[in-house]
């Protein structure tokens, strides 16, 4: 295979990425990236997401694919076609910029559909949403409003929700969520992206 999978443990799909052989951002100096077509799985800050792309902008890759769920740094240099995947959607479909090129046959393995948005800049729409709406959850339950299991049976048969929020964190994981909320307020500094202290310790 010409493509390289770079993902980390904490990443939702880390497990089924395993049959690809994927490598981990520190192992990327050892490989000859080269018109190499890029995955990249991974869950990391703005800083950390630049200094990846500078990393494969240097190296002459062909294209990246990048998981950009939880980041809003984006590097067009690389022709890169970000889309959302940190965050579990009970149908399989994510956000995207660019959807043509996601018709890729290693998207469609996985039976992953995508949604064309116009801008992603503010960490797509549906991450943003279902973020802090557990992040809300989290401060119901420390406020002695519900238990957990309450909470998620009053949004799933409340308002239809397919998942409660804390079963949602449970599919997501809560480290996406504490680094999209974090990122979500130090460019906002709006207050109510502030994780929760229960989630923030979970992650």
């Amino acid at each position: 295979m010409n493509d390289i999978v770079i993902t980390d443990p904490s990443h939702r799909l880390h497990s089924e990425l395993l049959k690809f052989n994927p490598i981990e951002i520190h192992e990327l100096e050892k490989k000859d990236l080269k018109q190499k077509k890029i995955y990249d799985f991974t869950l990391t800050r703005k800083k950390e997401k630049e200094d990846l792309f500078n990393q494969l902008l240097e190296a002459n890759v062909s294209e990246v694919y990048s998981d950009f769920s939880c980041s809003q740094f984006f590097q067009h240099q690389l022709n890169p076609y970000p889309f959302s995947l940190a965050f579990y959607s009970p149908n399989n479909t994510y956000e995207c910029i660019h959807s043509s090129p996601l018709k890729d046959s290693f998207f469609s393995h996985y039976g992953f559909k995508f949604i064309e948005v116009k801008t992603a800049k503010s960490f797509f729409y549906f991450p943003r949403t279902i973020a802090t709406i557990i992040n809300e959850a989290y401060y119901a339950l420390n406020d002695s409003v519900a238990e957990i299991q309450d909470i998620d049976l009053a949004m799933k048969y409340g308002v239809n929700y397919p998942l409660g929020p804390f079963e949602w964190e449970e599919k997501i994981g809560p480290k996406a969520i504490v680094l999209l909320l974090d990122e979500l307020y130090e460019t906002t500094k709006d207050e109510r992206y502030l994780a929760a202290p229960n989630l923030r310790k979970n992650s």
